[in-house]
């Protein structure tokens, strides 16, 4: 029986990939991931961190390890993923955070 070894991507590289991609699945191929792993690890970043990651749309039908990041350090992140400032995302958590 072969063992598959999880692949550890770091947040960043993460970030990165979801924001600038179109499906879970390009994230995935992007990343060398299963695409349930790409949409836990999305869930997890939103619900911790009250992240606003882009939506994918639903199809019809149908974690990593390394070094701690701070939440300072993954807003900044998105930010400059996005090309936004900082403010900008921590104005959406804090929308979020009252929804």
């Amino acid at each position: 029986m072969s063992e598959q070894k999880r692949r550890m991507v770091s947040r960043e590289d993460f970030i990165t990939a979801w924001e600038t991609s179109t499906s879970k699945e390009e994230v995935a191929k992007k990343l060398g991931m299963k695409e349930t792993s790409v949409s836990t690890r999305a869930s997890q970043l939103r619900t911790k961190y009250h992240l606003p990651l882009k939506q994918f749309a639903r199809k019809s039908g149908g974690g990593g390890g390394g070094r701690k990041i701070t939440l300072e350090e993954t807003v900044a992140m998105l930010a400059r993923v996005r090309g936004v400032p900082v403010e900008t995302i921590m104005e959406e958590m804090d929308s979020c955070k009252s929804e």
